[in-house]
């Protein structure tokens, strides 16, 4: 019953998903980035720019997630 109330407010466009699963992937490789650079100590500025690099993208798919949202409910 929750799932199907969620579903109601939910926009219906389908790209939704693939934001969230695409930002997911983000988190998860900046995890897993995180989890070699504590687990070797070494080469710590790679793993670092790697973090940074994953945090943008996940930033900029925020952005559009955002946005789709935006123009979603206003239109």
């Amino acid at each position: 019953m929750f799932f199907r109330l969620f579903r109601s407010l939910m926009p219906k466009e389908e790209r939704f998903v693939e934001l969230f699963i695409e930002h997911s992937e983000k988190i998860h490789a900046a995890a897993k980035e995180l989890e070699m650079m504590m687990a070797d100590g070494a080469d710590l500025d790679h793993h670092f720019k790697q973090i940074c690099l994953f945090e943008g993208e996940a930033d900029q798919i925020t952005r559009q997630t955002l946005q789709a949202l935006h123009r979603s409910f206003i239109t």
